[in-house]
């Protein structure tokens, strides 16, 4: 029987240095700080700022989910994966507010 290829990377058995949460956050908190600023500046919708903030709420959870399954500690993979969504989230931020 062939086994079953996943899309998603390998899992990775180091940790990011330490930190991790503390940096998510801190950057959520500026992509939050954001979009406030671009809500009142009338650069994106209502709709836009709930969309942004649902994403940030996620990603905030899932990154205290994964520290605190992990000791406080974040595996670097799923750090990896966290910053690439903060990364997103804040080029979505950019992209809501050049609409406008």
């Amino acid at each position: 029987m062939a086994a079953i290829r996943r899309n998603s990377p390998a899992p990775s058995y180091g940790y990011a240095p330490g930190g991790q949460l503390r940096a998510v956050l801190n950057d959520l908190q500026g992509d939050d700080a954001r979009i406030a600023s671009d809500r009142q500046a009338r650069l994106i919708t209502p709709a836009e700022a709930r969309s942004l903030r649902g994403e940030e709420a996620m990603i905030r959870r899932t990154a205290a989910r994964d520290s605190a399954r992990d000791g406080g500690m974040i595996p670097a993979g799923e750090y990896s994966q966290l910053m690439a969504q903060v990364s997103n989230l804040s080029q979505q931020i950019n992209h809501d507010a050049a609409l406008h």
